[in-house]
């Protein structure tokens, strides 16, 4: 008798018996486990709680609304980057959005407020400028007619008309897209976000405005009484340290003038005495070369004539 075909057979029996018992598990799984996913979507998790947090000007009641979850709508099937794209277009005091699940039953929407962090000069029709407020991810807020109060002004800033309370302005975005127009605009938040950013940070309390219509000279106005002429961006921290601790220690509280840092990183004052004496003379320099040109043309019609 040939007891090894024998065993053979049976160990290929089992094997098959095995491979079916497996193939019966893992179709038992799988209907589960398409049951269970059909349920979540349907039955399961329904979302009974939707709670708001981040401070806000805005209501929780009107966020939630916003949000657009309806009674019994199962947690799975709530979008979170749509919540998120409707909460930032309907609410211009939003800066970001964050929208989680928390299992079994409760959808938390965390809200970023938009603060200004620059007053933007825009000249009006009727000589009376407006102030335009942008928030730190370059979210134009609104437009006032009074500055934002402990916020610095920022005049000397271009935009174009699309630049418009409620318009973000990707600093990020690809510019290989865009026009002119948009790339500009792009250049002129990113610049005011970094002077913005210097600006937080220093011991300067008493700005009154600043002038960035020319990046590689940027001026600010201290106090109503010092014009500083801060050179470029680069070392700008440095600078606004470096020049207040020369407006303490060196020029007072009650002197007005002029405080430029020089290329050398010294720094130069002249009183507003001073200043004008210099603009006079400038001015009698500029009437005396006049003078003399006009001296000199007759002789010269003399020479031609004779």
């Amino acid at each position: 008798m040939d007891y090894t075909g024998e065993y053979n057979k049976a160990i290929r029996g089992k094997t098959r018996r095995k491979r079916n018992y497996s193939l019966v598990i893992l179709t038992g799984f799988t209907v589960v486990l398409v049951i269970f996913a059909v349920l979540s979507f349907t039955v399961l998790f329904p979302v009974k709680t939707v709670k708001i947090t981040g401070s806000s000007v805005y209501s929780p009641a009107d966020l939630s609304s916003a949000a657009g979850i309806k009674d019994g709508q199962q947690i799975l099937t709530v979008g979170s980057d749509g919540i998120k794209n409707v909460i930032l277009d309907s609410f211009i005091y939003i800066d970001d959005v964050n929208v989680k699940k928390s299992f079994p039953d409760t959808i938390v929407i965390e809200v970023i407020p938009s603060k200004p962090i620059a007053n933007i000069t825009v000249a009006g029709d009727d000589e009376a400028d407006s102030y335009l407020y942008i928030s730190g991810s370059g979210k134009i807020l609104e437009i006032s007619e009074t500055p934002k109060r402990n916020v610095p002004v920022l005049t000397g800033v271009q935009f174009s008309p699309a630049v418009i309370p409620g318009v973000t302005i990707d600093i990020n975005a690809d510019t290989r897209k865009l026009t002119e127009e948009q790339i500009a605009d792009i250049n002129a938040v990113s610049f005011i976000l970094d002077v913005a950013d210097e600006i937080k940070s220093s011991p300067l309390e008493k700005i009154d405005y600043i002038d960035i219509s020319d990046p590689g000279n940027i001026k600010i106005m201290y106090d109503n009484r010092i014009n500083m002429l801060m050179g470029g961006l680069s070392d700008f921290s440095y600078k606004l340290s470096f020049l207040k601790e020369i407006i303490d220690t060196k020029i007072g509280p009650n002197t007005s003038g002029r405080l430029s840092m020089l290329s050398t990183g010294d720094a130069s004052f002249i009183d507003s005495d001073g200043i004008a004496y210099n603009d006079r003379k400038f001015e009698q320099n500029i009437a005396a070369r006049e003078t003399a040109v006009e001296t000199e043309l007759p002789d010269e019609e003399v020479a031609e004539t004779t």
